[in-house]
């Protein structure tokens, strides 16, 4: 019920509505009343019902889609564990993962040749502007939306004896490096931020929704940095879980 002490009619219905939501009345995929019946139901103005949507929309609990309403959003979320990565690396765990709920993954794979950035060339050790060879890829389960954008960035002596990085057509870049160079390590360096427009339009994130950024360069026994990879995650499509400390070895 809308209350003058309630603060702001929109938010009160949000609330409403949010709460409707979460308790199971309107499931995933399910179109939420018109703004007519919700204008209807809590006797309020059209601007109102409509800003109400737009707060849920803003949250990422709903989408609106012209000439279908305004439905809620799957809420389904991977997650990518600790045993998924060991020895595996950030993007082979990713794969793993996907297999592990028995969904197949999907990737976009795009490969170029440019200079090097600032950032990526700070973890590289080569200079910023240096050519490199880069992997951008879009990954997804089948059928699912996008869940992370990588970008991987390689010095071009590690593609004069990993060759087949240079490829599009093919994917296994860790099993490349590890075929050419030997046992692995990686550094991850993890943050978060809003996205920007590409990357909000390539994942087709909600308004509000930010992204979880994963950097890190791969190193090889001798210390060398082999590559640096830029990961986008969607928040609420993946999320990272870590175990540290004494974990028992059957845990």
């Amino acid at each position: 019920m809308v209350t003058r002490s309630g603060g702001p009619v929109y938010l009160q219905v949000a609330d409403a509505l949010r709460a409707e939501i979460r308790e199971g009345r309107y499931q995933p995929g399910d179109l939420l009343p018109s703004v007519e019946r919700l204008r209807a139901t809590w006797q309020t103005s059209h601007r109102t019902i409509r800003a109400a949507v737009e707060q849920l929309r803003t949250e990422g609990l709903v989408v609106s889609r012209q000439g279908v309403g305004t439905q809620v959003r799957e809420q389904k979320v991977s997650r990518r564990l600790t045993s998924d990565m060991t020895v595996q690396g950030m993007l082979r765990g990713w794969y793993r993962a996907v297999e592990r709920q028995g969904l197949r993954p999907v990737s976009e794979t795009r490969v170029r040749q440019e200079p090097c950035p600032a950032k990526a060339a700070e973890f590289l050790g080569v200079g910023e502007g240096a050519e490199v060879w880069v992997r951008d890829r879009v990954m997804r389960i089948e059928g699912e939306p996008p869940e992370l954008l990588a970008t991987s960035y390689f010095p071009l002596w590690v593609t004069e004896q990993a060759p087949r990085l240079r490829d599009p057509g093919q994917g296994g870049q860790i099993t490349w490096l590890e075929e050419a160079f030997g046992p692995l390590y990686w550094h991850d360096v993890i943050t978060a931020r809003m996205p920007d427009p590409r990357e909000r339009d390539l994942l087709d994130l909600a308004q509000g929704v930010p992204v979880v950024i994963v950097n890190g360069p791969t190193f090889d026994q001798e210390g060398r940095a082999l590559t640096h990879i830029v990961m986008v995650v969607a928040s609420d499509r993946l999320e990272l879980s870590y175990q540290y400390g004494n974990v028992p070895a059957d845990s």
